[in-house]
């Protein structure tokens, strides 16, 4: 039977065909970079699997919004996770060497027949490929090498002291045996390993700070800052590693329990009430991101940032517009549906649907992203209506998937030196910049399709500060006018 290799593929008809299969590469050059540094065999064909939604034996197909960074994301955390799992366990195996060489002098002695008692260990499971406990063919191999020994300085010992004491010969042991030694062993071995290894200081004082650990340090500490750099689901793989330590720290008795199974990790863009304190831009700050976002990203990202900035509108909301819901000439943006991952649907609330005003900036922007549009499609044998979704990719033609903004933002921002913020923060952004400007709650809340008082819920702080300001101001207007009123004594 001839078999047919497998043809070589240039970088760039290997991006055309991960895009072919609904793979999103927003930056075509990173790619490049990318697989030319890893090969595509590495990076994809290593990492795509939980990616795809395809059955076994058919064409790759990725799931509605996956990107490239995802799975770049993935190979660099398995990576790192290699090297320093390697380095761990190099270190624990030089620990675990010393601990249970020391348990066992301390518990039966120094002396080959006083340690390598039968009884000192547990029978163990039968092995299949002699019929005999795992312990009896231990022992087989523990005192050959004691009786017979061919390596330093277990040839040294016999030697010159007939005996070869238990932190010597263990170091003619492959770490599979000792894990079996370990596992044959007394159960006041075993406690005394654990013992040895939590007074060692360097493992102590992590192990302490495990067991002191508490759910609302760890998601402050850990995982709150890898939500402002990775995607959530990036996240949650990292969670989930770290309770598959945790548990088998548990099972070895090491840790008392597992503190971090009922934890909850959200996408901090998806909650309407969430802390706002750090979430939004200054004017300046703003200023800044739209003009890096103008000169490095494409149209339509652009024109996203600006439109959820201007107007407040929630990103599903801004996804799910189409050209039928903007009326140029009179200048208003109506919300009527909502898009994500999960399709489209209607609005969050019955507030949700509002017909907003826009400025001229907003306006000619959306003019521009329009013929921008037609082109687009255009070459893609397509022809924009008013029932086609507002924003759509250069790469396709096809409506932009929802991740977009995610990616986008977090590298504009990186590029124009400001403070990280999510995209539900420019919404945060467009709503504390209007109450700095002394603007009334009813009019905020009917903008950004919320209630009066869950504006002053989520917005409370600014308008406390605005209150201060207006007492100070009131203060201030009075001296100027020439007042001199102080405390009656």
């Amino acid at each position: 039977m001839l078999v047919l290799e497998k043809p070589f593929i240039d970088i760039d008809k290997q991006i055309d065909k991960l895009i072919g299969r609904g793979l999103i590469i927003n930056d075509r050059n990173k790619a490049k970079k990318q697989l030319l540094k890893t090969t595509y065999y590495d990076l994809i064909n290593g990492y795509k699997d939980i990616f795809l939604v395809n059955k076994k034996g058919e064409e790759d197909a990725y799931r509605e919004g996956t990107t490239i960074d995802q799975i770049i994301e993935l190979y660099d955390l398995d990576r790192h996770l290699r090297y320093s799992t390697l380095e761990l366990l190099l270190d624990i195996e030089c620990k675990f060497y010393s601990s249970l060489s020391y348990s066992i002098s301390e518990i039966y002695g120094e002396k080959e027949d006083d340690y390598l008692k039968i009884e000192n260990f547990k029978k163990g499971a039968i092995q299949r490929h002699n019929g005999d406990y795992e312990r009896n063919n231990l022992l087989k191999k523990i005192n050959k090498k004691i009786k017979y020994p061919n390596v330093q300085p277990l040839k040294y010992y016999k030697e010159k002291y007939n005996n070869i004491p238990p932190w010597i010969f263990v170091k003619d042991l492959t770490f599979g045996e000792l894990v079996m030694l370990y596992k044959l062993s007394s159960n006041d071995v075993k406690k005394n390993v654990i013992k040895n290894i939590l007074s060692i200081d360097d493992i102590n004082d992590s192990i302490k700070e495990l067991q002191q650990l508490d759910k609302t340090t760890y998601k402050r500490v850990f995982i709150n800052p890898l939500l402002k750099k990775y995607n959530v689901n990036t996240v949650k793989l990292y969670h989930r590693l770290f309770k598959i330590a945790i548990n088998a720290a548990v099972d070895d008795e090491i840790l008392t329990r597992n503190r971090f199974n009922k934890i909850s990790i959200k996408d901090p863009t998806s909650n309407e009430i969430e802390s706002v304190e750090e979430n939004f831009l200054t004017a300046g700050e703003l200023n800044k991101l739209l003009k890096t976002t103008q000169e490095h990203a494409n149209i339509t990202t652009y024109t996203i940032i600006l439109l959820l900035a201007y107007t407040g509108l929630r990103r599903g909301e801004a996804y799910g517009l189409k050209w039928s819901d903007i009326d140029l000439k009179n200048k208003t943006v109506s919300v009527n549906r909502t898009r994500d991952n999960k399709g489209t649907r209607t609005p969050k609330t019955a507030n949700s649907y509002r017909t907003i005003l826009i400025d001229d900036i907003v306006v000619n922007q959306l003019k521009a992203y329009k013929k921008w549009s037609k082109e687009t499609l255009f070459t893609f044998g397509k022809k924009l209506i008013n029932d086609s979704f507002v924003f759509i990719s250069y790469q396709t033609g096809e409506p932009v998937t929802t991740n977009l903004i995610l990616y986008a933002l977090r590298k504009m921002i990186q590029k124009a030196n400001i403070k990280s913020i999510t995209p539900h923060g420019l919404r945060h952004t467009h709503a504390t910049l209007l109450i700095s400007k002394g603007v009334n709650v009813k009019v905020i809340a009917d903008r950004l399709g919320n209630t009066p008082g869950m504006i002053l819920d989520i917005y409370g702080h600014s308008f406390k500060q605005l209150e201060e300001e207006s007492v100070n101001l009131f203060s201030k207007s009075l001296e100027e006018s020439g007042a001199d009123i102080g405390a009656n004594s």
